[in-house]
Parts: C-alpha cells; structure tokens; sequence
C-alpha cells in the first residue's frame, strides 16, 4: 500500500500490485484495515483508496496464497 496525503484533510492510499490486477492477499488485508484506522483518527476529511496502473481497480483477493484460517 502506499499512502500520499495530498493536503491536510485529504489521503490516498493506493493499492499497488499491478501483475496481479492489484488483488488484496490476507496481509494486505490486515494492513489495509490497520491503515484504514489509523487514517480514521487523523486530521482527514476524506480517505480515497484508488488501485495503481489503468487496467483495473482490484480485483479481489488474492486467491494464490495461503487460504487457512
């Protein structure tokens, strides 16, 4: 994930793993949501969350890697 806060109230976090379509694995997951909190309790007004390169936004989870509980 890479966070840029473009003004004081503002944050983007783009999710950036363009070979796989910028699916989310387990730990992307966890740390999005992390992130997310994180971001919650600052001085932002709004969080966009965008997907890097133009062929798609996310394309899920990340099925490829481990699946167990």
């Amino acid at each position: 994930m890479i966070v840029q806060d473009h003004s004081r109230h503002i944050a983007i976090i783009t999710m950036d793993n363009q070979a796989k379509s910028n699916a989310l694995s387990r730990s992307d997951l966890r740390e999005l949501g992390e992130l997310w909190l994180r971001l919650q309790d600052g001085p932002y007004r709004s969080i966009i969350l965008t997907g890097a390169g133009e062929k798609s936004f996310c394309a899920g989870a990340d099925l490829s890697g481990d699946l167990s509980a």
